[in-house]
């Protein structure tokens, strides 16, 4: 699934608009606007999904855990016996 397709539906199960999204992602220290995540739905504009630290606000930002959001935008994930937690620590 391309990027631009899941955020979209992530963030119609949320019932959040652009700028809503933009929002959550500065307060969690990921400085965005609504014009941005708009120019990532579009494809004009791809994410820094290489950042971790951007990969770890998105999934909190989301409500999903940020090896089930990079599993599901197709990247390689390695299986990890860790607790949830551990991994939300080591990441």
């Amino acid at each position: 699934m391309e990027f631009r397709e899941y955020l979209r539906i992530e963030r119609a199960r949320l019932d959040w608009s652009q700028a809503k999204l933009a929002e959550r992602l500065s307060e969690l220290g990921q400085e965005t606007s609504a014009a941005r995540v708009g120019h990532w739905e579009t494809g004009r504009n791809k994410p820094p999904l290489e950042d971790p630290n951007f990969r770890q606000a998105l999934a909190i930002a989301l409500g999903v855990d940020v090896n089930e959001l990079m599993s599901k935008l197709g990247f390689v994930q390695v299986e990890d016996n860790r607790s949830r937690e551990a991994r939300r620590a080591a990441d």
